[in-house]
């Protein structure tokens, strides 16, 4: 079998990790497998590499624990020399590498790992979401509460990055590429993968195996204490089984905890904008009771708030629920504009 690289890309939550680690575990259960330790960013030897002689693949990565006790498998984000040291130890084998942080720069992309490393068989693979609600509802999912946010800005340049420097790069070369959907199905990728390293014959069992055990994990599910072997626990440092140690959340808890925004998110604003418009629009539909209403401030900053709020297109499933009430505001307020133009335009004749 010749060498190969493999590279999965995306933003926190799209599922790099999710589908390596759905090939992960079916590889741990069919073959003998060790780790590869060393020290990165302190004294102490940690896992950087899971491998299997046969049928020689390395899975850049550990197994952890997250804050809120699920497990992940945590790729290649290391330091610069760490992948340096992995890229040349496994130059030999079929090399699997997932990870957004520090695959971004103009290092470790298809040409360059050819020309440095003489990768001439590579897969590379983008995940990206839609719509920044997309984004928190996986983020949510893992933590149990909203991040800021920021990742989607990144989730634009895997797109970028996708069209103008990997498909390019790839096509030069005659490697496989491809962008997908973070909910591809977690089980697509592997399929891929084994068609691409000339592994046809293991993708029925592949398949089997992922319908009776699957890497999928969701906060408002308890995850099995042995989902990764317990031998990758004691590699990694972990206290072995999850049980006891998972942050479980009630279904109703999960939908409360998408619907609270984190105050550094872009759509903490929104939503107050939202509720202002709400509230101002309460009990008025006409403007004989908006004039009866003498506690309600000058509209033109909430105006302008909404303006602003309408042009931003990743926010536009959460104003759908608004609109009935946004149109009737945007419609009562021009009217009445008209109605002040109409009267200064009077002043101004006498």
């Amino acid at each position: 079998m010749e060498s190969s690289y493999c590279q999965l890309k995306g933003v926190s939550g799209t599922g790099k990790g999710t589908r390596v680690a759905q090939l992960l575990l079916f590889l741990c259960d069919k073959y003998e497998y060790e780790t590869f330790n060393t020290k990165v960013d302190s004294e102490v030897e940690q896992c950087v590499a899971i491998e299997f002689k046969t049928p020689r693949i390395a899975i850049i990565g550990k197994v952890l624990k997250s804050p809120s006790g699920l497990l992940n498998l945590e790729g290649i984000d290391h330091k610069h020399e760490v992948k340096e040291l992995l890229y040349d130890k496994y130059r030999f084998w079929n090399l699997i590498c997932e990870g957004f942080v520090l695959t971004g720069g103009k290092f470790f992309k298809p040409e360059y790992l050819k020309n440095n490393y003489g990768f001439n068989k590579q897969l590379w693979e983008s995940y990206y979401y839609d719509t920044v609600e997309q984004l928190q509802e996986r983020i949510v999912g893992r933590s149990g509460k909203r991040s800021a946010g920021k990742a989607f800005s990144g989730n634009k340049g895997i797109i970028n990055e996708f069209n103008n420097v990997i498909q390019t790069q790839c096509a030069q070369h005659g490697f496989k590429c491809g962008i997908y959907k973070y909910d591809d199905p977690v089980t697509a990728f592997g399929i891929r993968y084994l068609n691409f390293i000339d592994r046809n014959d293991l993708i029925p069992d592949f398949i089997s195996f992922s319908q009776t055990k699957s890497a999928l994990r969701h906060i408002t599910k308890p995850q099995d204490g042995d989902f990764f072997p317990s031998k990758l626990h004691n590699y990694c440092g972990l206290d072995g089984s999850v049980a006891g140690g998972q942050k479980i959340l009630s279904t109703e808890e999960y939908e409360k905890a998408l619907k609270t925004y984190n105050e550094k998110e872009p759509i903490y604003n929104v939503s107050k904008t939202l509720e202002k418009v709400e509230e101002y629009m309460k009990d008025i539909n006409t403007i004989e009771e908006y004039n009866q209403r003498k506690d309600l401030p000058k509209y033109d900053s909430l105006k302008d708030e909404l303006a602003n709020l309408i042009r931003m297109t990743e926010y536009r499933e959460i104003v759908k629920p608004y609109l009935n009430t946004i149109n009737k505001f945007n419609e009562l307020t021009d009217e009445i504009q008209d109605i002040e133009d109409k009267t200064k335009g009077q002043c101004c004749e006498h």
